[in-house]
């Protein structure tokens, strides 16, 4: 006899979002599926709502499962610029949102900068691939290639699924272990018979990623080293991103006038007009202070691998990651542990301590320099971004921008010298609001991470700020913008080539004649916007910037604008 559900139950259904309502059918449909369907649903039953990819052989059928599970599916120009996108999709909206799909072979090995870039910055990515039938092996089918040992050693995680029943599993595991402690890529192969076959959705429930204690006696350890230090510094990374722990560190600074610097990319997580912040003159700030609280950041290149930080400095090192602990640099105090229970348990001890307590031994007069110091730096900078009317040069360009892009802005900032030059103009007040080639240090992002940070929050504007020569290695992929109807902006400081005449100077004796690391002059790259649909404009003087851009940004669909940058301007200096 067939169940006739109650007037009470179809009421309560009815008055759910119509998410939770197709959230609720996955779970109670248990029907058999196709492969294809099963990815499909397992995504949507793990809250993933957005699938960047390529379609191809095998993986036609999933990406037309993902769209009749409520999913959005954009379809990208290259497997990089998809896997980029989701990796910033999911920066952005501080979970694993978006996946990326893609076909066999050489086309999911075209994805290999995409995941080096999320594994490097820490960014969950899980990336699907098609692959050809299992059997029999080595029988020569088209774009037949194993992926799992080209992206097992830049991956948590690298697998092949070898049946329909164990999709939901496997893909549920991966989602997760994206997210588990310190975030990274995730890779899944699917073969094409296990694509076409047939199995049922079941639930799956994976460990969640309980965040990592910190023993009591490494926290008054750290609060003694602070509290004794007459120059403490703290340097924040991106890692704080995940636990959302900049909300306790700024209460610590706070609490304790602690100076800080961040890494590029942390920027905003304390705003850059704080009273402490002092990247303007952060070289100078690590090599005065005599201990250094290093949260979420690694001591790679972008902070010279340790070296300014003086010698006889204690350092604090937290991280989620226990590879970090040390790495480059000894640590007097390593911790392995979550940055946001570190904040808090450092936070609840000082309150205990008493404010005037902690600040007690504080060189005050160190502070008072740093501050006169990043004073001048601010009025220098200021000085050379002045032009003079007749050309834009790079740091003019920046100050520009400073001046019209809305507080709540997400920047993209893809390049060398615009790179170098708009990061000094371009404050960053609240998280989350600023995009760099990251760790890495992979050109080309600019367009990719735009359309990802704009899917992930649709109601702010984003802008992708890129060198010519970074915009041209995804430029196309504005045409993905416009396809899709994603309103980003992206400005092109075109500057004639990869750093201008400068660094054609800088390789080859004078009157060489070949244009190697010089393009062709007087592109106007803005008419490829045009061909698309898009708004375009061109600008070549500074006064005209700022309009162009406030109509970009009211424009309701992409908007490119290519700006000429003197290409004899000199490379900002550090």
């Amino acid at each position: 006899m067939k169940r006739t559900p109650s007037t009470d139950l179809v009421r309560r259904v009815a008055a759910l979002s119509p998410e939770k309502q197709a959230l609720l059918a996955l779970h109670l449909d248990r029907s058999v599926s196709t492969g294809h369907e099963l990815v499909a649903r397992s995504l949507r039953a793990r809250d993933v709502t957005t699938v960047y990819g390529v379609p191809g052989v095998p993986v036609y059928g999933t990406f037309g499962a993902c769209a009749r599970a409520g999913m959005r599916t954009i379809g990208a120009r290259h497997q990089q610029g998809a896997t980029l996108m989701a990796a910033a999709h999911n920066y952005v909206a501080g979970s694993a949102k978006a996946v990326t799909v893609v076909s066999s072979g050489a086309a999911a090995s075209n994805a290999v900068s995409g995941v080096t870039v999320a594994r490097d910055n820490g960014w969950p990515l899980v990336l699907l691939a098609g692959a050809v039938p299992r059997n029999p092996p080595g029988f020569g089918y088209f774009t037949d290639l194993d992926l799992v040992p080209l992206f097992h050693p830049i991956t948590k995680a690298a697998v092949t699924v070898n049946s329909v029943g164990d999709i939901p599993a496997t893909l549920n595991h991966a989602l997760s272990e994206s997210m588990r402690g310190r975030p990274g890529p995730v890779f899944v192969q699917l073969p094409a018979d296990v694509l076409e076959a047939s199995g049922i959705l079941r639930d799956c429930i994976d460990p969640s990623d309980a965040a990592l204690a910190i023993d009591g006696t490494s926290l008054d350890e750290a609060v003694r080293m602070l509290t004794d230090a007459a120059r403490p510094l703290l340097i924040l990374g991106k890692g704080a991103r995940w636990k959302d722990a900049y909300d306790d560190v700024r209460r610590l600074v706070d609490l304790v006038d602690l100076p800080f610097v961040t890494s590029p990319m942390a920027r905003g997580y304390l705003p850059d007009d704080h009273r402490h912040c002092f990247n303007e003159i952060r070289w100078a700030a690590q090599r005065e202070a005599d201990a250094v609280l290093l949260l979420g950041a690694r001591l790679d290149w972008t902070f010279r691998h340790g070296t300014q930080i003086a010698s006889h400095a204690g350092l604090i090192h937290v991280d989620v990651n226990r590879e970090e602990l040390g790495r480059n640099r000894p640590a007097q105090l390593p911790i392995h542990g979550d940055i946001g229970r570190f904040a808090q348990g450092v936070l609840e001890r000082f309150a205990a301590h008493g404010r005037r307590r902690v600040r007690a031994r504080r060189d005050m007069a160190w502070v008072a320099s740093l501050e006169a110091r990043r004073w001048s730096a601010e009025l220098a900078r200021h000085q050379r971004s002045i032009g003079d009317g007749s050309s834009i040069a790079p740091e003019e360009l920046g100050r520009v921008l400073a001046g019209v892009l809305p507080r709540n802005a997400i920047t993209v900032l893809d390049g060398n010298l615009v790179l170098r030059a708009c990061e000094r103009h371009m404050l960053v007040r609240d998280p989350v609001c600023r995009m760099t080639p990251g760790t890495p240090g992979c050109l080309g992002v600019g367009i990719p991470y735009a359309i990802g940070a704009k899917l992930a929050h649709p109601e702010r504007p984003v802008v992708a700020v890129c060198g010519d020569f970074a915009f041209g290695l995804t430029g196309f992929e504005m045409e993905t913008a416009v396809r899709h109807r994603v309103p980003i902006v992206v400005i092109i400081a075109n500057n004639d080539g990869n750093a201008g005449v400068m660094g054609e100077r800088q390789m080859f004796p004078d009157g060489h004649a070949e244009r190697v690391s010089m393009f062709m002059p007087q592109l106007r790259y803005s008419d490829m916007m045009s061909m698309f649909g898009g708004h375009a404009e061109h600008v070549d003087r500074g006064d005209a910037l700022a309009p162009a851009v406030s109509r970009a940004l009211t424009a309701g669909k992409p908007a490119c604008i290519n700006v000429r940058i003197d290409p004899y301007a000199a490379f900002p200096s550090e």
